[in-house]
């Protein structure tokens, strides 16, 4: 439909009395309410699906009260209220018995009707971003949900009754104000996402051993100071577990028992107070992402060079000096975030990286880099910014692979030398601004990477032929 808002509801295939509920619904939020699109991402507007309204989408419509003809759409699946002024539900809110779809985020809610256990056709229910203090015990018998949302809440418990969530899969608690792990969630069988970021949490309960289908928890941002049994041995029974968040806590050192994690793929401790590693950390052979960036580092872990399996590690924000030659044993290794740490040198050894694609060495100290950098044969991404750095290696210009190069903020006085022959350099991805350059330098980046490209080749034409005239 080329203009949705081009047409009369009665030359909709509807019913005389949706026609009629849809004309009241545009004059309650001001505005006419188009026809959406089946194939189209839900934007404000409804959906028609044989012949009756079937979902609903009333963005940021001004409600302060919940519009009861909605009620006259009896075929609805999707109600979505989010970005309103709602500050209560109607218990008649259960005679959408067919609604699969219910998104109420960023309203005024505190509380929830107790009949909203009665829509037993409900999977998805998003209520992040309100009041809610409590939630009716009735909660509990919503049998089909599968994904609830309740961040950014005042939820201390949980109700009793959400142990009986059978088919729950994805539940976010992140940002509200539990202090323990709530016990409602013990027996959650299906469930794989547990989001409890951004809480008062000091410990966790052995009865999380019942969570047999989790994948993901974070606890990120919580009152966790160590990790010792209380903490870690209730992880430790999760055999589904992929990935773990620790970030933004008070870590000072990890238990040796973290290392019995060892399908744990993705490991998040960024933002604690950890200087070193157990020996353990080394039997997480399952881990392709860990993130330790911003921690107390003053010398790189050997026990992460044992992780064989690694692709991404992040490592910024630490006190870094030197990094070892055993860095290299990281085969697998495509992204490595070392920015803001005091890096003077790399080792020789880090052209061994062979699998390397993107390498982010922002703010650190580098007087130079090793010849060996031109072995990075996979290398799409360097980012050397804010560095020491006044040229380049010659086996740079054998990385072929190279996409973009960050310069800036060095100490370069001219072009570097035969800069042309990296060939796969994207425009404005060559970036040198920011440098001591001689007047000429400056005049040719400005004008871009073809000017940057025919200056350099030009001059290493002039050096070679002055070489011939000397010889």
């Amino acid at each position: 439909m080329k203009n949705m808002l081009d047409f009369k509801y009665e030359s909709l295939d509807l019913e005389p009395e949706q026609v009629k509920a849809l004309k009241k619904l545009s004059k309650i939020v001001g505005k006419k309410i188009p026809v959406l699109d089946e194939r189209g991402l839900p934007a404000f507007g409804f959906k028609i699906k044989n012949n009756d309204v079937t979902g609903l989408w009333l963005y940021r419509c001004g409600l302060t009260k919940f519009p009861d003809i909605i009620f006259e759409f009896k075929e609805l699946k999707e109600l979505f209220l989010s970005y309103n002024l709602l500050s209560s539900i109607p218990n008649s809110i259960e005679n959408l018995h067919l609604l699969k779809n219910l998104n109420l985020k960023w309203n005024f809610l505190i509380t929830l009707p107790k009949s909203i256990g009665n829509l037993d056709s409900l999977q998805k229910l998003k209520l992040d971003s309100n009041k809610i203090s409590h939630l009716p015990d009735s909660f509990g018998n919503l049998h089909s949900l599968e994904i609830l949302k309740l961040r950014d809440n005042n939820l201390k418990t949980l109700p009793d009754s959400f142990k009986d969530f059978k088919t729950l899969k994805k539940l976010y608690l992140n940002k509200n104000l539990f202090e323990d792990l709530p016990d409602g969630i013990t027996n959650l069988e299906s469930l794989n996402l547990l989001n409890l970021e951004n809480n008062k949490i000091k410990k966790l309960s052995m009865a999380m051993e019942s969570l047999t289908s989790l994948h993901l928890l974070s606890l990120a941002n919580n009152n966790l100071k160590n990790l010792m049994a209380d903490i870690i041995e209730p992880i430790n029974t999760l055999k589904s577990l992929r990935t773990l968040d620790f970030s933004h806590n008070l870590l000072k050192e990890l238990p040796e028992s973290i290392g019995n994690l060892k399908n744990l793929e993705i490991l998040r401790l960024r933002g604690n107070e950890l200087q070193s590693l157990p020996d353990s950390f080394k039997n997480l052979d399952s881990l392709i992402s860990l993130d330790l960036s911003n921690n107390k580092f003053k010398i790189f872990p050997e026990e992460i060079t044992k992780l064989t399996n690694l692709k991404r590690l992040f490592f910024e924000g630490n006190e870094l000096k030197s990094l070892p030659e055993s860095l290299s044993e990281l085969k697998s290794l495509r992204k490595l975030f070392l920015e803001g740490n005091q890096l003077k040198m790399l080792p020789q050894s880090f052209g061994k990286l062979t699998s390397l694609q993107r390498a982010y060495l922002v703010n650190n100290q580098l007087n130079s880099l090793p010849e060996s950098l031109g072995d990075l044969n996979s290398l799409k991404t360097l980012d050397l910014r804010n560095n020491n750095l006044k040229e380049l290696p010659l086996s740079i210009y054998d990385l072929t692979s190279l996409q973009e190069l960050d310069l800036r903020y060095n100490r370069f006085t001219t072009i570097p030398s035969s800069i042309w022959k990296l060939k796969g350099i994207k425009k404005y991805f060559l970036k040198l601004e920011g440098n001591p350059l001689d007047v000429k330098s400056k005049n040719v980046i400005a004008g871009g990477l073809k000017e940057i490209q025919k200056y350099s080749r030009e001059r290493d034409q002039l050096k070679d032929l002055l070489k011939n005239i000397d010889n």
